[in-house]
């Protein structure tokens, strides 16, 4: 069994299904290599107030919506 998998959650972001280490949602964002400032997210159809991102567990099944900021004019 790879080892990444054993260490890993399968949670749906974006609709879409992922393998991720436990942790916070910041720890998530983290490892996928996404800036904390430039997103919103919500979990389970609530938004997640970026207060609590460092402490909220990504559970597995979550499903999370990752939504980025885009400049323009």
């Amino acid at each position: 069994m790879d080892t990444r998998q054993a260490n890993s959650i399968q949670v749906f972001i974006n609709g879409k299904p992922r393998q991720v280490p436990p942790g916070s949602l910041l720890e998530m964002l983290r490892v996928l290599g996404i800036e904390p400032a430039s997103v919103v997210m919500e979990v389970n159809e609530e938004i997640a107030p970026r207060a609590v991102w460092s402490e909220r567990p990504v559970a597995a099944g979550d499903r999370i919506e990752i939504l980025k900021f885009v400049g323009g004019g």
